[in-house]
């Protein structure tokens, strides 16, 4: 995927870009306000400035640059997925919070909960749930949140979707739960105890 824009440099671009790094929001907000097609141009490396923000832990510059007309969804890589791989997830309430859809999925097919269940991101599930992710989505292999979970050890993750209502009785395509994926034994008996609630 490209960037659906080449922009020459804009004036002002390396004000914005000075203002990001200087982490001076009232310059950003000026700026952006004087003239919000910077939202469009690259920085040094074909970074976007929300891209840039999101990376450097900036969550209200990436408000102030969706208000003005930054593009969710350009990029090789989506603001959505780059804030939940960085684990950044008071960035990805801005972006959620300015619409970014909690299901897209990225190219392999895997939803953005499966994800953050599997790696353990437990502000970056709650900041999902919260937006009305799908507790029981699945990826690739058919393996639901709660399974990514289990098949990582992640007790504290397990117990989050289970607490939202995830279903531990699901299978993947393979015929197997979350149950028979867990690893650690105290992940095998929540998901166990869940499971004999859930009946």
């Amino acid at each position: 995927m490209r960037w659906p824009w080449k922009k020459a440099p804009l004036p002002g671009d390396k004000d914005l870009l000075q203002a990001l790094t200087q982490k001076n929001m009232e310059v950003c907000a000026r700026i952006l306000a004087q003239n919000p097609e910077l939202t469009k141009v690259l920085f040094p490396g074909g970074i976007s400035p929300l891209h840039f923000a999101i990376a450097s832990s900036l969550p209200e510059a990436v408000a102030l640059l969706l208000k003005a007309g930054a593009d969710l969804k350009a990029g090789p890589i989506s603001a959505l997925w780059l804030a939940i791989m960085e684990d950044e997830s008071q960035c990805l309430e801005a972006l959620l919070n300015a619409g970014a859809n909690p299901q897209t999925s990225d190219n392999q097919g895997t939803p953005p909960l499966c994800f953050a269940a599997q790696m353990g991101l437990n502000k970056v599930v709650a900041a999902l749930l919260a937006h009305g992710a799908d507790l029981n989505a699945r990826d690739a292999e058919g393996d639901t949140p709660l399974m990514c979970a289990a098949s990582n050890s992640n007790k504290e993750t397990v117990t989050i979707l289970l607490a939202a209502g995830a279903n531990p009785h699901q299978r993947n395509f393979d015929g197997m739960s979350a149950l028979d994926k867990a690893i650690k034994p105290d992940v095998w008996a929540l998901l166990n105890q869940a499971g004999m609630l859930d009946k």
